[in-house]
C-alpha cells in the first residue's frame, strides 16, 4: 500500500513538458498581444485626432467674420481637448504662423511607452499611420514612404 503513494506524482520529464508547452505559448501569444495593444493605442490616437479636426473646423467656422486663424488658437484647442491619459503626445503645426488654413496634427508616442507608430493627420490630405516614431516635421504624408494613408 504504501508503494501506490510514492509513485503517485509526476516525474520530472513531465514537468519539463509542461514547462516548454507553456514557454511556446507565451512565446506565440506576446507578440500578438503587443500588436494588438498598439493598434488600439492607434485607433485611440486617431480618433483624438479626428475630433480635434471636427473642433477646429467649428472654431474656424467661428471665426469665419474674417479674423485670421493662428498657431496660437490650433494649440488652445488641443490643450483643451487633449487629456494626459494619453500614450501619445499630441500637437499640431501650421504651414504658415499668420495663417493656419493649412495645417496638420499628430500623435507621437510618448519616450518609455514601447510604441513605434505615429499619427499624422492634414486638414486637407487623411489619416495616415507612420511607421516612425517623430512625425510632427511631416509637412505632406502623402509623400512619405513611411506613411500609408487610413
Amino acid at each position: 500500500m504504501s508503494n501506490k503513494f510514492l509513485n503517485s506524482g509526476f516525474t520530472l520529464i513531465e514537468l519539463m513538458i509542461v514547462v516548454g508547452v507553456i514557454a511556446v505559448l507565451s512565446a506565440i501569444a506576446l507578440p500578438s498581444y503587443r500588436i494588438y495593444v498598439e493598434k488600439a493605442n492607434l485607433a485611440d490616437a486617431s480618433t483624438k485626432l479626428t475630433n480635434l479636426s471636427q473642433k477646429i473646423a467649428e472654431r474656424k467656422l467661428q471665426l469665419f467674420n474674417g479674423d485670421s486663424f493662428v498657431q496660437s488658437d490650433l494649440s488652445a484647442i488641443v490643450e483643451q481637448e487633449v487629456g494626459s491619459d494619453s500614450k501619445y503626445t499630441i500637437g499640431v503645426s501650421c504651414q504658415d504662423d499668420n495663417d493656419c488654413s493649412t495645417y496638420h496634427l499628430y500623435a507621437e508616442p510618448k519616450s518609455g511607452s514601447n510604441l513605434k507608430k505615429s499619427v499624422w493627420m492634414g486638414n486637407n490630405s487623411g489619416l495616415y499611420i507612420c511607421d516612425i516614431s517623430s512625425v510632427s516635421s511631416i509637412i505632406d504624408a502623402s509623400g512619405d514612404a513611411n506613411c500609408t494613408k487610413q
